[in-house]
């Protein structure tokens, strides 16, 4: 089980809470089950592999990786509200204010949508990386999101210019996303760690104020038939009374993340969990019921790959008990022929993945030799690149270190495709190098190609795949990452190494081109 520690979607006072909770829980954990924790900011870091060590566990969730901060797209999602209500106050019913409220409301809800985009795409990530972390882990595995989650969407907003300009739907990246963890057989519980939830209109933070005067309240009139006389101006058939819109909108905000954390539970055969504040009970339930499954297997009679989402049924003969399964999956072809361009998902993740500190990517699963060539080199700073100039925070490189890395992939991990009388595939190779703080200092990557006759690809799936890249990386290094990406199926497997590598004792260094030993059959 990991527990995945969303800051980035929560709110610090219920980043406490479950800290606080999860802490309750480890101490009273499974002597033998291990768990791993996750932290999610503006990436995903494993703060802490897989161990039954309570102390250990408990140590990481107090620690500074795990600790309480301050999300930056949820407070300028808060700032943007009390701006907006702060300009319909001082509009009142001025009729030539309302272009200048609507014009703010406009911009804010731009705004909005677009911090939201951010939090999805990051949020979205992370899932998928934690199923390629976790797809080299045999058997059934669970994350316990904790978290307050995001939207399903955003639903058209008549107050704007154009109703559906910021209109968002996110399902079909969340079911993607879904379809990723299921394939590794990991199954999400959401835990909503802000508790019972109730109405913003009666929570102490709100800032609304129910007499002030604003577009869409009903006024006294003044001069009129007594102070209770009320006038329907055309400002309040637009818009509702600010108290009731803010109601309005904090229910949407609810519904939307719960069906959030209902979809991506039900997708991948977990279940969510909101609307308590017994959150240690919540996680007790979650791995209790994670720990128990049984494992099916089919091939589907349809051979028609159009890509489409298929839906899986699974029904009990016995009446009166509930089954958590994987929903669908997408009917891939998987001859399907190499594809130009990479979906936004793919993308995004391959990045995230060769960040320092994320989780290592299994689904593809490959041995490396690193080793020095040579001694470091002096580098001319002039004649550096001039995007490395252009970062001002990046540290000037004056010395380099070159490496030679062989890899070694087990051939019936990677995909090849019939072209005529060869097997074809194609395979990214990258590397990135991070100083001690974790900076990235440079990143490469190369693209090998593979037309491979029977002969040579009997040889592949029996001896593996073998390939050497040579790169400098600054000398004062101190973690390396490499990455294998299968261009056909977008697998992706990764490794990470602290940096300076010291040559073998055997050979004070590696000479340029020289071939590695050939291993004893």
């Amino acid at each position: 089980t990991v527990f995945l520690l969303d800051l980035l979607n929560t709110p610090p006072q219920a980043q406490w809470f479950a800290k606080q909770e999860l802490i309750k829980f480890l101490k009273n954990k499974p002597k033998s089950s291990q768990f791993a924790l996750c932290a999610l900011s503006n990436s995903l870091h494993l703060i802490q592999g897989f161990t039954n060590d309570e102390a250990l566990l408990i140590a990481t969730a107090n620690g500074k990786k795990g600790g309480t901060r301050w999300s930056p797209l949820l407070e300028t999602d808060r700032g943007l509200n009390m701006g907006t209500q702060m300009q319909k106050d001082v509009a009142g019913f001025d009729a030539s204010k309302q272009f200048v409220v609507q014009m703010f409301e406009q911009a804010a809800a731009e705004e909005k949508a677009e911090e939201l985009d951010r939090r999805v795409s990051i949020t979205t990530d992370a899932f998928a990386q934690l199923a390629r972390y976790l797809s080299g882990v045999p058997g059934r595995k669970n994350v316990v999101w904790l978290s307050a989650s995001f939207p399903l969407g955003i639903f058209p907003n008549n107050d704007l210019f154009n109703a559906f300009s910021e209109s968002r739907s996110y399902a079909d990246v969340l079911k993607r996303t879904a379809n990723l963890l299921a394939e590794a057989h990991v199954a999400v519980y959401p835990v909503d760690v802000r508790g019972l939830m109730t109405q913003s209109l009666f929570a102490a933070s709100s800032n609304m104020n129910p007499a002030a005067p604003a577009p869409g309240s009903l006024a006294p009139i003044p001069g009129g038939a007594g102070s209770g006389s009320l006038a329907n101006t055309a400002a309040n058939a637009q818009a509702p009374n600010p108290m009731m819109q803010d109601t309005h909108e904090s229910l949407e905000d609810q519904v939307g993340d719960q069906s959030t954390m209902d979809q991506i539970a039900s997708d991948t055969g977990g279940k969510a969990f909101y609307n308590t504040n017994g959150i240690t009970e919540a996680i007790q339930t979650a791995v209790e019921q994670g720990s128990n499954y049984y494992m099916l297997s089919y091939t589907p009679a349809n051979r028609n790959y159009d890509g489409r989402f298929r839906k899986i049924k699974l029904t009990l003969a016995s009446k009166g008990n509930h089954v958590a399964y994987r929903r669908g999956y997408f009917a891939d072809d998987p001859a399907a022929p190499l594809k130009q361009e990479k979906d936004e998902l793919s993308r995004d993740v391959g990045l995230a993945a060769m960040q320092h500190g994320s989780p290592q990517s299994h689904q593809i699963v490959f041995a490396t030799r690193v080793v020095p060539v040579g001694k470091p080199t002096k580098v001319d700073p002039a004649k550096q690149p001039a995007s490395q100039a252009r970062k001002k925070k990046q540290p000037v490189i004056t010395e380099v270190q070159r490496y030679a890395v062989d890899y070694a992939i087990a051939g019936p991990q990677l995909h090849f495709v019939e072209q005529g009388d060869v097997r074809h595939g194609a395979f990214d190779f990258m590397a990135s190098a991070f100083d001690d703080e974790g900076r990235a200092l440079t990143r490469l990557a190369s693209r090998t190609t593979a037309d491979l006759p029977p002969k040579s690809y009997r040889d592949v799936m029996v001896g593996g795949f073998r390939i050497r890249q040579e790169f400098d990386v600054p000398a004062n290094s101190a973690f390396l990452r490499l990455g294998v990406e299968d261009e056909l199926n977008r697998n992706l497997g990764t490794v990470e190494i602290p940096l300076p590598v010291p040559a073998p004792p055997d050979e004070p260094s590696l000479h340029a081109h020289a071939l590695p030993p050939i291993e004893p059959d």
